[in-house]
């Protein structure tokens, strides 16, 4: 049985500890030839990604999930594209050049559309990386035709490709007797079995701080003649901090994920009985890994774990377990370590 397994779970020949390096400056990824060939299946319309293809769309926010962000930039530049991603980077590039607070208040709320202030830290609204590469500011994205609007943990869809339909659906603004109309949830960060959808830690030292973050949660499509896909993923990301005028602002220095593992229960798809995909669950452990970046503020990396399932929900994804490292320069040494469950 082939499992969908994520990047870092990857074993190169006998080597039992696996290295994939994540860098800020380019390097050259066989996947790139990849997401040449799903472009060929991709279109922009006023400014958003349209997939003319669910296999598009899955693909290339898979292939994407494996690329540093300067590969990432490169091909958004290639096809005219600029994503969520991209605006987020300049926002906080803008930040982190601001000189006192009531400057970094003002730039977030002047981008209240996809910032919102978190215990203290600005924090983009939309938490997936995986859909902030794929989605424009506005948070849409098309395929087969259907508009997407991706906000905060829940996505609206509609097969009459109308922008206002999907908004008014998410601001609760539409009739209930509407067919052609949909949200579903992507993100339950309320998940409280095993160690939840959301395991955090950080390290601080010397005003600088490395915070780990590892994540789970559905991602969903929703193609033409009512059919839907659901897939289970996973994230992680290492972001660098330092303090400035009261604040967390992000800074370039190299860091490390390392000792990163996992099991999950997620479907495996056994068949398709004529409406939807015949699947059951199994928990599926993942281990082994480093990334390794240069000289960036944030480290990411995500991909998909068990089969993508058609026309049927699935269960919200939760870690049974959940371990790995981080740590970068500017803390000297010391690690965030997250660590959840019986190891």
């Amino acid at each position: 049985m082939t499992y969908k397994k994520f990047i870092f779970g990857l074993v190169i020949g006998s080597v039992a500890i696996t290295t994939l390096f994540c860098s800020c400056e380019k390097k050259e990824f066989d996947n790139n030839k990849d997401l040449e060939a799903a472009n060929s299946e991709l279109v922009l319309k006023n400014g958003a990604l349209s997939f003319q293809t669910t296999d598009a769309f899955f693909e290339t926010s898979e292939k994407l999930g494996t690329l540093s962000d300067e590969e990432r930039q490169n091909w958004e530049n290639s096809i005219g594209f600029v994503s969520l991603r991209t605006e987020l980077i300049n926002i906080f590039t803008q930040i982190d050049e601001a000189e006192d607070e009531n400057t970094v208040k003002e730039i977030v709320a002047n981008n209240s559309d996809i910032l919102e202030f978190v215990d203290g830290e600005v924090c983009p609204i939309i938490k997936s990386n995986s859909y902030a590469a794929i989605v424009n500011r506005k948070g849409i994205f098309f395929v087969e035709g259907v508009i997407h609007k991706v906000e905060s943990g829940k996505i609206a869809y509609s097969e009459d490709g109308n922008e206002q339909t999907v908004t008014n659906a998410l601001l609760g603004e539409l009739k209930s007797d509407r067919k052609d109309v949909n949200v579903i949830e992507y993100i339950n960060s309320s998940q409280s079995r095993g160690c939840g959808s959301i395991k955090t830690a950080y390290v601080e030292k010397n005003k600088k701080k490395c915070d780990f973050r590892m994540r789970t949660y559905t991602e969903f499509c929703a193609g033409c003649c009512d059919n839907f896909y659901y897939r289970v993923m996973v994230e992680c990301s290492a972001t660098n901090y330092k303090k400035k005028f009261g604040f967390w602002k992000k800074y370039k220095t190299n860091c490390t994920m390392k000792e990163m593992a996992y099991t999950i229960k997620a479907p495996i798809v056994t068949g398709y009985n004529g409406k939807h995909s015949v699947f059951h669950y199994e928990n599926i452990y993942q281990t082994g890994g480093t990334i390794k970046s240069i000289k960036c503020k944030t480290a990411k990396a995500w991909g998909p774990i068990g089969d993508k399932v058609q026309n049927i929900g699935i269960n919200a994804p939760y870690f049974i377990k959940v371990k790995g490292k981080a740590t970068n320069d500017g803390v000297g040494g010391e690690w965030a370590d997250i660590n959840c469950g019986n190891w």
